[in-house]
């Protein structure tokens, strides 16, 4: 892989006009047990950017995801968030960040999982507002208001004191969205959200995303499959493969264009049904 290629495309991101990055993997390794899953991921994502992750399963898309939400530490390399560090050590023996301070940062990031991962004993309602009372100290009308908002934006107005198992699957996911928004999050990561979906409710989900893509500055980290989605809603798209970063660009280039030969023969089988 020619990788000063790669690290070109992901430091350049389109879209992204003069901002600067809100979130960097520097030279990251993640190993989990003999096999490693990131080789040495160096990224820049801007603020305000929209950046989608491509590639076969297993090439380590999804961990880059849980890297950010410290659900995983990396092996080797760091993770910045705002220009502070969120993962990793320091080259030299510096100090890392405090718990407290990674719990700060980590409330700057909402992730939607490929499980709705709602909880089942609660309504939507409280579903969207316990962490907003119990983490940002809200108040109860404040947090609801905002919930009855967030509900309205994805299109499940009505529907707050229905339970998880009285929704259909696009629905809980719609809730799950709705869920990571009340946060206020400044980065939003998206995990493979319609991988358990029917395919006749992807699009009602897929089109959540692409109105918060449109209508905020929410900065997205999106690992997909649907190809179309991402070459919609993307600012910048990144190619995976085996651990690596193999090619990054705007969509026009990965998805008409591609340099490499790894995504040309990708997208190549996901156009006959990979």
């Amino acid at each position: 892989m020619p990788t000063d290629q790669a690290d070109q495309g992901a430091r350049s991101p389109t879209g992204s006009g003069s901002s600067r990055p809100i979130l960097q993997y520097v030279d990251v390794y993640k190993r989990f047990g003999d096999v490693e899953v990131l080789r040495g991921l160096s990224i820049d994502v801007h603020e305000g950017e929209r950046l989608s992750l491509i590639g076969p399963s297993g090439s380590g898309k999804t961990t880059v995801l849980r890297l950010a939400m410290t659900l995983e530490e990396p092996t080797d390399g760091l993770i910045l968030y705002d220009g502070r560090l969120l993962a990793g050590e320091p080259k030299g023996g510096g100090d890392r960040p405090s718990r407290r301070a990674r719990r700060q940062m980590a409330r700057d990031f909402g992730m939607v999982f490929q499980q709705f991962n709602l909880f089942p004993h609660m309504t939507v309602m409280r579903n969207l507002t316990e962490a907003p009372r119990r983490v940002l100290k809200l108040q109860k009308d404040e947090a609801a208001q905002r919930a009855l908002n967030l509900l309205e934006q994805v299109g499940l107005a009505g529907l707050e004191y229905r339970y998880p198992q009285q929704l259909s699957g696009g629905q809980q996911q719609r809730v799950a969205i709705a869920r990571a928004l009340a946060m206020q999050p400044r980065v939003m990561l998206f995990d493979e959200i319609t991988s358990a979906l029917d395919p006749e409710i992807v699009g009602e989900v897929l089109a959540v995303v692409r109105d918060i893509a449109l209508e905020t500055s929410t900065t997205m980290l999106i690992v997909t499959h649907e190809m179309r989605f991402a070459r919609h809603v993307s600012d910048r798209v990144v190619m995976f493969d085996g651990g690596v970063a193999v090619e990054a660009g705007p969509p026009e280039q990965i998805f008409d264009a591609p340099l490499e030969a790894r995504t040309r023969d990708f997208l190549r089988a996901i156009s006959h049904g990979y």
